[in-house]
């Protein structure tokens, strides 16, 4: 499986922008900022192939921001599950994380499959609530990480 169908599978499509579960305008496979930098509004709409090229140059982005803070070698399914994940917190929400500094210690397979289910929280009129959504993707996440 691509990174592209993975993310495809987790986000969904939507071609006209709405509001996330955070409250947050997204559109196409979750994209919250177009290339050239402007911020997702209620009330944009795209084509699935501007919705493709996207969801392309997203995962291009983060993935060349957080290759070099990844110490250890990875697998195909270890780079699709951590870029997932990426896409969905950012990445300086990766960048910090305890799930990096587990997976380039070489960390036990339960410390990472907890540290994926630690980003399972949404932030709700200023407090964070878990999100049986995110939950869910976590574990599909850590099990392709260590399939």
């Amino acid at each position: 499986m691509s990174i592209s169908d993975f993310i495809k599978k987790e986000e969904g499509l939507r071609l006209k922008a709405y509001l996330d579960q955070a409250g947050i305008p997204t559109i196409g496979y979750g994209t919250i900022i177009f290339e050239d930098g402007r911020r997702v509004k209620l009330g944009d709409t795209i084509t699935p192939d501007v919705a493709e090229s996207l969801l392309n140059t997203d995962i291009g982005r983060r993935w060349s921001a957080i290759k070099h803070v990844i110490k250890v070698p990875t697998t195909d399914n270890q780079k699709i599950a951590i870029i997932s994940l990426v896409y969905n917190i950012g990445v300086g929400g990766f960048i910090g994380s305890t799930l990096l500094k587990r997976i380039n210690l070489n960390d036990t397979e339960a410390n990472i499959r907890a540290a994926f289910a630690m980003w399972n929280k949404i932030t709700v009129k200023g407090k964070r609530i878990e999100n049986k959504g995110l939950t869910a993707r976590r574990k599909r996440e850590a099990d392709l990480f260590f399939s």
